[in-house]
């Protein structure tokens, strides 16, 4: 009996020493403006509104006219966990400005140029984790873990940029953003040994809170071609970013220290990327408007050549995504209903992680950890045009899946609703 349960406590521990230990932290690319939720976040060859400045630039270029917009997003993320067969489940909820910015066109003997301006918040650090569960360690003794993760925070770009139209149906278009944000984490963790608590490599009850604020830098470039009437061809390549953060994280032992608060020493690091980037395909007619788009992220080793990343780590493998959005007006016009798909591989590492005050390397490890489900979602939404005036609803949800050796998966699962009022004038 006691040879069959070594092998569930190993994994158990390992599990622990991932979950708490590890360095993979989840960042999710929720896009920005009703539009482009509602099409799928399929915009790069389309990118006809103020939004354009983050899906493609050159957009901004075949936009005659000068536009404001402000969004608003509501967001729910949901998980679900199995522990040796406990299940558990955990919501997180929030309210947030996605987006506000203006653009201003100004005619050009090529046909146009635009320039614009936004604060825009395209990247949440939103995660929900919960499990518990109980095993037999290698000496037969009853072990119960329980584990209470939520992680809030955003990166907010403060972006600048142009599109401009060169040639007949060619536009280029760049853009540059100041990034700043701020995360808030806060993690419960116990542990007994036949119901007693007991010293071991990390504390068995503890509660912890983690804050950073984070400073960078993201730029992006852009082509939109329409080379026939009705179609375009689009691309967006974004350059590797780096945004750095401070970091400071207290905690609190129940069970050794009471109420007193321990302040850990503050602590700096970067968050950084590696290339990536969109092509995309849109026909547009009086009845129906299609996007499509191939998604990449390149290997990082393409940055770091000089890094050893290992053979089961996500940073190292080239990742892809690919969806279709479309739109169809009705009641003549004044209204656009919009639907879209999207299939993404789950980026453990749409950012690395590492730490600049100690040996640490950079996140390349999952410990374990691995998405077992790729990203999908489903997304719908209506536009009211008025004069002057459009006002936009977009509702996406997206489901995925990791596991953590065999014994801990998790089923993720995001809603969100968005409202954009845009002016033109």
């Amino acid at each position: 009996m006691k040879q069959r349960s070594v092998y569930p406590a190993l994994l158990a521990v390992a599990v622990l020493f991932s979950v708490c230990f590890g360095q993979i932290e989840i960042s999710h690319e929720t896009g920005v403006g009703s539009k482009a939720l509602s099409m799928g976040n399929n915009f790069v060859a389309l990118a006809n509104d103020q939004s354009a400045l983050f899906w493609n630039p050159a957009g901004l270029g075949f936009i005659p006219a000068r536009e404001l917009q402000v969004g608003v997003d509501g967001l729910s993320q949901r998980s679900q966990t199995s522990f040796f067969g406990n299940d558990e489940s955990s919501v997180m909820q929030r309210l947030r400005v996605s987006n506000l910015g203006y653009l201003h066109a100004f005619p050009t003997s090529q046909g146009g140029f635009s320039v614009a301006a936004a604060f825009q918040s395209p990247i949440t650090f939103d995660d929900a984790r919960k499990f518990s569960g109980s095993y037999y360690d290698p000496s037969n003794q009853s072990v119960f873990v329980g584990r209470d993760e939520k992680t809030y925070g955003s990166l907010n770009f403060w972006t600048a940029g142009f599109g401009l139209q060169v040639a007949k149906g060619l536009s280029i278009g760049a853009s540059a953003s100041l990034v700043t944000g701020d995360e808030n984490r806060r993690e419960a963790f116990y542990r007994d040994t036949n119901g007693i608590l007991a010293d071991s490599m990390y504390s068995d009850d503890y509660d912890r809170t983690t804050t950073r604020s984070y400073v960078g830098y993201d730029v992006r470039f852009g082509l939109l071609y329409n080379f026939v009437k009705h179609f375009s061809i689009g691309a967006r390549f974004v350059i590797p970013q780096t945004i750095w953060f401070t970091e400071d994280a207290s905690e609190t032992n129940p069970d050794i220290s009471g109420t007193d608060v321990y302040n850990y020493p503050q602590a700096h690091g970067k968050i950084f990327s590696s290339y990536s980037g969109a092509v995309g395909f849109s026909g547009a007619y009086p009845f129906l408007t299609a996007s499509a788009e191939l998604r990449i992220r390149a290997p990082y080793s393409f940055v770091y050549p000089n890094e050893d990343f290992p053979a089961s780590s996500l940073a190292n493998k080239t990742i892809f995504g690919a969806g279709i959005g479309l739109e169809a007006p009705i009641v003549s016009s004044a209204v656009l209903l919009r639907a879209g798909y999207s299939w993404d591989q789950f980026d453990t590492h749409l950012f690395a992680i590492q730490y600049t005050d100690s040996s640490t390397p950079a996140n390349w490890d999952p410990m374990g950890e691995a998405p077992n489900k790729d990203v999908q979602t489903i997304t719908a939404g209506v536009a009211f045009i008025m004069k002057t005036a459009c006002l936009e609803i977009g509702y996406g949800y997206s489901f995925w899946g990791l596991q953590t050796r065999d014994v801990l998966t998790e089923d993720h699962s995001q809603q969100r609703l968005s409202t954009s009022l845009s002016f033109r004038f």
